[in-house]
């Protein structure tokens, strides 16, 4: 085999310097290594110190790479000593610098040496980039007018208050079942419930006032949960309400769209539509809901029913709940539509409790908690409960053991006749254990109605005739004595 190897050849000018290189050629150019494998390849450089010009064509010698300067001259231009092990485009870099000079490579991958100011003046010439976006995915930014914040009809955009809009897209995304679920989409919004049940929202701190199509409803002091299934979407003010809802709490208010017949995009649904949702999890979780929308003319019904018989990761908690929902919304002509809402809830098992008592740094790092019993406490009557009479019989004519009677009959100290004395001793409680009795229970009974008649008058405003009930019913029994 015989090998052909020519010198370095090298024209230079004041203004431009072009060495070129022709390396070892061999007859079979199919094994010539590709370009990123020559980039990549790896030389032993040793240069001395010498002008810049001379020391870039030992650099093309030692690595077999051509280097082109054009543009730009290496004239009294001096580089340092270069030693080592590196690849071509490394070492161009290394002589280059403090010269204000770049390189870049070529499509022949050639280096090409410029200034440092024409390369940041260069512009590069890329593809068509095609960005495929979809609009508010999760339909949480709201596209129609709403009433429920100031009374009149503006979309959040327009309305000077801090507020958000939950729709049913977001809470099936985000897996919510009640309020404390809110917190995942709602900035301010707290899982502060009443006693384990979460009844009312959390906002800035405290209970916000719940509301149904804009009218409040009966305040849930921890008698039911709030389920969001049947919502079409729920609306969220942080702050006091607006002065035409009369007195309401500071924190804010939730505001209940119950689902209709009404579209996405358009007015009303034109075709017939509805869904199946069953799940079972850990615990015995044990759900199923079932929705059906069926257009009638201009407008249409909706029905959704949701049945739950779960336990729980706590015993004696057995969360169980029918929910039952009908909606109607049409057009009647010449400006006048209608709608009316139903919705029964039924609930049983989510008992209230307040976790644990007898709390020591002990108990909440190991579970060691504290046992006994106070021996004045007796059932009299044998009804399986202390009742607040059998509590007055043990410690006085009234008051029970409420935070009040502890200041104004024992300065804040405790009776001695609250001592344990009986069973004292320690043992290793369960974290699923907490203050959840067989004998407690909390059931509730819910009914709410809503009917509205308007008429669009042909000046834009609207002549509005509404009507709203709210019927709760609620019998809870707590073994902790609250």
């Amino acid at each position: 085999m015989t090998i052909h190897r020519s010198r370095l050849k090298a024209v230079a000018t004041s203004s431009a310097a072009v060495f070129v290189l022709a390396a070892a050629a061999m007859p079979a150019m199919a094994q010539a290594p590709s370009r990123p494998a020559a980039a990549a390849q790896v030389h032993a450089i040793r240069i001395e110190a010498q002008s810049l010009d001379r020391a870039v064509v030992a650099l093309a010698e030692q690595t077999g790479t051509v280097i082109v300067a054009a543009g730009v001259t290496l004239d009294n231009r001096r580089s340092s000593v270069l030693t080592g092990s590196m690849t071509a485009a490394e070492a161009l870099a290394r002589l280059l610098e403090g010269a204000n000079l770049t390189f870049r490579r070529d499509p022949n991958g050639a280096f090409v040496i410029v200034s440092a100011a024409e390369a940041r003046a260069e512009t590069t010439q890329i593809g068509d980039v095609v960005v495929t976006a979809r609009f508010d995915p999760l339909s949480r930014l709201q596209k129609g007018a709403t009433d429920s914040f100031t009374g009149l009809d503006r979309s959040l955009l327009e309305t000077p208050r801090s507020a958000s809009r939950v729709s049913s897209d977001t809470i099936a995304r985000y897996g919510m079942e009640n309020v404390d679920d809110l917190v995942a989409a709602v900035p301010g919004a707290y899982t502060a419930s009443f006693f384990g049940v979460p009844g009312n929202l959390n906002v800035r701190g405290t209970l916000a006032d719940t509301y149904f199509q804009g009218f409040k409803r009966i305040e849930n002091r921890g008698s039911f949960s709030s389920n969001l299934g049947a919502a079409a979407y729920v609306e969220v003010l942080r702050g006091p309400s607006s002065p035409i809802y009369g007195p309401g709490k500071v924190g804010g208010l939730l505001n209940f769209v119950p689902k209709s017949a009404r579209g996405v995009d358009a007015r009303y649904a034109d075709e017939m539509s509805g869904g199946v949702n069953i799940t079972v999890g850990s615990y015995g979780r044990r759900n199923a809901a079932a929705d059906i929308v069926v257009p009638v003319g201009e407008g249409g019904f909706a029905f959704y029913v949701e049945r739950e018989d779960s336990d729980s990761y706590y015993r004696n908690v057995h969360p169980e709940h029918l929910n039952l929902q009908a909606t109607y919304v049409g057009d009647f002509g010449n400006g006048w539509s209608g709608e009316v809402n139903l919705m029964h809830f039924k609930e049983s098992g989510r008992i209230q409790s307040p976790g644990w008592n007898r709390v020591t740094q002990n108990l909440i790092d190991n579970g060691v908690y504290i046992t006994g019993r106070d021996t004045d406490l007796i059932d009299l009557d044998g009804s399986g409960m202390i009742e607040y009479g059998e509590i007055d019989a043990a410690f006085g004519a009234w008051g029970g053991t409420s935070n009040i009677r502890q200041i104004l009959e024992y300065g804040g100290k405790n009776n001695p006749k609250f001592a344990l004395d009986e069973g004292v001793g320690t043992t290793k409680l369960s974290r699923r254990n907490v203050m959840a009795d067989d004998a407690d229970y909390n059931d509730s009974r819910t009914f709410t109605a809503y009917a509205g008649l308007q008429k669009q008058m042909a000046n834009g405003s609207v002549l509005a005739f509404k009507a709203f009930m709210d019927d709760i019913e609620n019998q809870r029994f707590n073994s902790f004595g609250f």
